[in-house]
């Protein structure tokens, strides 16, 4: 199971980052997307948090959800939620501490 997962190709203003679980005791990657004007704005946006489905990683919904989260005013985090057969269960249990307690903050 690979946890960090750069995209092939990457998305215009989409970032690959990583951060360390102590949870899962692992790094753990996710693609943030920024709205092209984040940088020189002082506007504040939502931010939307992306879980990809069955055996996908940060990455494989890119590329499909890109009309999604292009078109929005939203800062969107594409996050590997670790959905492998080995791991799934234990890794559902746990989701919600890893995106709250140290995902988000990561983010902020």
């Amino acid at each position: 199971m690979k946890f960090v997962n750069p995209p092939a190709v990457p998305a215009r203003h989409v970032t690959h980052r990583t951060f360390y679980s102590q949870i899962f005791d692992h790094e753990i990657g996710y693609n943030i997307y920024l709205p092209p004007d984040y940088k020189k704005s002082n506007k504040s946006y939502p931010v939307m948090y992306y879980i990809h489905g069955w055996k996908g990683n940060e990455s494989s919904d890119i590329r499909a959800l890109k009309k999604a989260y292009r078109n929005r005013e939203a800062i969107t985090v594409f996050v590997n939620a670790i959905s492998s057969e080995d791991d799934y269960w234990d890794a559902v249990r746990q989701m919600d501490s890893v995106l709250i307690g140290e995902l988000i903050p990561q983010t902020l």
